[in-house]
């Protein structure tokens, strides 16, 4: 089975097991230079579309708590990336208030970031469905979002510029890549081909749709993670959530533009009595080394921090 992770970096809750299906080998292509100067990772700026103004809300919504984390594809991802089909005029998911919050501000790191949080936030999955006025773009939907939780939640957040330890991911060697990671090539999204057998040899990504992060089972406990179509700033974010690191990971590749990822690694194992990460295998670490020619250096990031000042548990309605 494959685990596919709709977006980024996903939640329990963005987690469904599809069958997919093939084989692609990529051009290397010309990258910029590699950028040494000090990181700063912010939310993304949220825009109107053109010749929109005023207030983005939903006409109609309804919260209501999930007990049971049934999970209801959305038909696209809750991360910062553009996608976005609305369903006939519908927004409809199943996720954590953290994970909202994530969607609402465009943020790429997910509950890593956001403090001040409630724990319920993150363990309780709530049902929101609302429909969508006209046919705004992914950005005015967040900006719903972010009235809904207001509204819904008394949730009142804001941003405050902190310097971290983090930590950068470069390229090994300045305009060169690892075996695995590929500018998007110009066959854009097209999938062909079948996916890999259990335990079978994965030798390419063309099976694999775009807009997705995949986990792969394989064999002696070790996972196959890919994407299609991503960036550079999502792979760190899904290495920061996955990676069982300690810190955010920040680019600092000076790679622009989509790229396409695989990585063979093995999930870090936490030692409860130390607390300390072991590896059995391949670390993801290693692995960033040696398929896609990255490397992580400790680095001071200015971060901007979501503070969440007050947040509610809502009613149902």
């Amino acid at each position: 089975m494959q685990r596919v992770l709709k977006g980024t970096y996903a939640t329990r809750m963005m987690l469904r097991w599809l069958l997919i299906g093939g084989m692609v080998s990529f051009p290397h292509l010309q990258i910029l230079g590699q950028n040494n100067a000090a990181p700063v990772v912010a939310p993304r700026a949220l825009q109107a579309a053109e010749g929109q103004s005023g207030k983005f809300e939903f006409e109609v919504a309804s919260v209501r708590p999930n007990e049971t984390w049934r999970y209801t594809d959305p038909g696209y991802s809750l991360d910062s990336d553009e996608d976005y089909k609305p369903s006939e005029g519908l927004f409809i998911a199943d996720a954590s208030l953290s994970t909202f919050i994530a969607f609402a501000y465009k943020l790429d790191q997910q509950h890593s970031m956001i403090a001040n949080l409630p724990k319920w936030a993150s363990s309780q999955s709530y049902e929101i469905r609302a429909r969508v006025p006209g046919t705004p773009g992914k950005d005015q939907v967040r900006l719903m979002m972010q009235a809904l939780l207001a509204d819904r939640f008394k949730l009142a957040i804001h941003f405050d510029k902190q310097e971290k330890p983090a930590l950068g991911l470069l390229l090994i060697k300045p305009g060169k890549f690892g075996p695995w990671l590929h500018l998007h090539g110009e066959d854009g999204c097209k999938v062909s081909g079948t996916p890999p057998k259990p335990g079978g040899k994965v030798e390419g990504l063309d099976w694999l749709p775009c807009g997705v992060y995949l986990l792969l089972d394989r064999p002696g406990g070790e996972l196959f993670a890919a994407a299609r179509n991503t960036t550079m700033r999502q792979l760190c974010a899904f290495v920061s959530n996955v990676g069982g690191l300690g810190r955010t990971v920040v680019d600092q590749t000076g790679i622009t533009g989509s790229i396409d990822f695989g990585v063979e690694y093995t999930k870090p194992k936490t030692d409860a009595a130390s607390d300390a990460a072991n590896f059995e295998g391949e670390s993801l670490v290693n692995a960033l080394n040696d398929q896609l020619g990255l490397k992580l250096v400790p680095v001071k990031a200015l971060l901007e921090i979501p503070l969440v000042d007050r947040v509610e548990m809502p009613s149902e309605i």
